[in-house]
């Protein structure tokens, strides 16, 4: 494990038996269920309640990864979906675009069961896997003992607030962006902006962000599909109406951006080579990966594969926003590289 730093001061943490301890601060992060934690009560993330977590661990105890898969596919809970993906290896596959070897370290936040966890784990030296969810951090512990990975660190933390100092990554995985900040009133952009900041710092000299994220103006996402604002219609307003409505109906502030959005976003941090991959059906769980940049392929895949699984009149409008070089405002998820 590498040094790890305070995330309020960034001095030294000293690794005691069951703690870790800011000398500067005169603060002690506790190891809860033998995982570190920054954070002093587990947050709730997702659908799931604690009554479910419960009886998933009373279940899926002592049984292999299969086994608790299988449990996860015959389960009707709310949630319950997200985490059979969660066992799927094909989110990984757009990192068949990049150079992952057996001497790279990387970052991932909001690193949910080990979707991309897992698969990266068998390709990379070390994962240093964070999530805010205490109960899933346990369900990848699990998966990573089943299949004899030692090199998975995982870590109670916040995006914004990092155990970490340095160029010391040679990737940084930023899973859904749009739920990093947590504050209720606080200026969500400015708190994205700062995390962007902060994975660019912690990036070696030729290390890449990859960022997961749906996209606000996504066109499923106006009937079809609730996007992570758990409403439909939001991403097709004004986004200060869109955060009122949120707020109102969400408690929570609107935490979902556009394609334009994410490379403004990316370029003011400093990023370049600024690269699109659209995701298809779902980012959690993609069929269809491809680069945003060769326009042909989207053509081909909108003719020969997604035209049969999309309405008509969608087809229509993707056909006419190719045409018009416009499809990337209305694709519903993304991958996203970044240079450093």
């Amino acid at each position: 494990m590498m040094q790890l730093y305070c995330p309020s001061c960034k001095s030294n943490l000293t690794i005691l038996t069951d703690n870790v301890r800011c000398e500067k601060c005169a603060r002690t992060w506790e190891s809860r269920e033998g995982i570190l934690s920054f954070i002093g009560q587990d947050e709730q993330a997702g659908d799931i309640t604690r009554e479910n977590w419960e009886r998933i661990f009373a279940a899926v105890d002592g049984k292999s990864n299969r086994e608790i898969q299988d449990y996860f596919a015959s389960s009707k809970f709310q949630g319950s979906r997200e985490l059979f993906n969660a066992f799927r290896s094909n989110k990984a596959d757009a990192f068949s675009f990049l150079d992952v070897t057996d001497k790279d370290v990387i970052l991932e936040t909001g690193c949910g069961s080990g979707s991309l966890t897992v698969p990266l784990a068998k390709q990379c030296r070390e994962i240093y896997a964070l999530d805010a969810s205490l109960n899933r951090l346990i369900l990848l512990q699990m998966r990573s003992k089943n299949d004899n990975l030692n090199n998975i660190i995982s870590i109670h933390a916040r995006a914004s607030s990092l155990p970490f100092q340095g160029s010391c990554f040679d990737y940084v995985v930023l899973n859904d962006l749009g739920d990093n900040g947590r504050e209720k009133d606080a200026d969500l952009r400015d708190t994205l902006k700062m995390n962007l900041k902060t994975a660019r710092e912690l990036l070696k000299e030729k290390g890449r962000i990859f960022i997961s994220a749906e996209n606000r103006h996504g066109l499923e996402f106006l009937y079809k599909k609730r996007s992570r604002s758990k409403l439909y219609l939001p991403g097709f307003l004004p986004r200060f109406v869109a955060d009122l409505i949120t707020r109102k109906f969400r408690g929570e502030p609107y935490r979902v951006y556009s394609w334009m959005d994410y490379r403004k976003m990316l370029a003011e941090a400093g990023f370049r080579d600024i690269e699109f991959y659209y995701v298809w059906p779902d980012g959690n769980d993609p069929k269809y990966i491809f680069a945003a940049k060769d326009r042909n392929i989207f053509s081909y895949y909108l003719e020969h594969f997604l035209k049969n699984t999309i309405s008509v009149w969608e087809y229509k409008l993707f056909r006419w926003a190719y045409q018009a070089g416009m499809e990337s405002r209305f694709v519903p998820n993304f991958f996203i590289v970044g240079k450093k």
